[in-house]
């Protein structure tokens, strides 16, 4: 966490949030800290709900779901859910904060959905080597919405 304060000071953050999940508040904390930047917790910003799913399916679950993003079984999200969660918080902090840049961390899976409408070739292929941490800057240039990889200096 502290090796990635370096690439994300070139982003000039304004604001941040983070999923509830331990492990995304550990990733954000030195950053904020550094740069004296409260985070706030969005549960929407959780990973995949995939509630009842046993961990021994899970591999086969997210394979399945990535094939048809509105599969699902075992009272989880589907595909689909995920991204409409994600969209619709991304559209409210676009109002609610305006002309800055917000820091969103978050969980291989609904960032790798999220990205996936952005960019066709993102698939469960490409989520399954995705790297974690891993850094994406979207953005909107002309009214589209592109995304960068930030290389991490860990």
């Amino acid at each position: 966490a502290k090796q990635i304060i370096k690439d994300l000071s070139q982003l000039n953050i304004d604001c941040i949030y983070s999923s509830p999940f331990i492990r995304a508040k550990q990733t954000v904390e030195p950053f904020s800290l550094e740069k004296s930047i409260d985070f706030s917790v969005i549960d929407n910003l959780c990973g995949r709900i995939v509630r009842e799913l046993p961990k021994d399916k899970t591999w086969e679950f997210f394979e399945k779901s990535w094939l048809d993003f509105s599969y699902t079984e075992y009272n989880a999200e589907t595909a689909y859910d995920c991204i409409s969660r994600v969209e619709k918080l991304i559209d409210k902090l676009e109002v609610d904060h305006t002309d800055k840049n917000i820091l969103l961390v978050s969980h291989s899976n609904p960032i790798s959905l999220f990205l996936s409408t952005i960019n066709k070739d993102i698939d469960f292929d490409w989520f399954k080597i995705m790297k974690c941490p891993s850094l994406y800057k979207v953005y909107s240039l002309a009214g589209e919405i592109k995304y960068d990889t930030i290389g991490l200096s860990v």
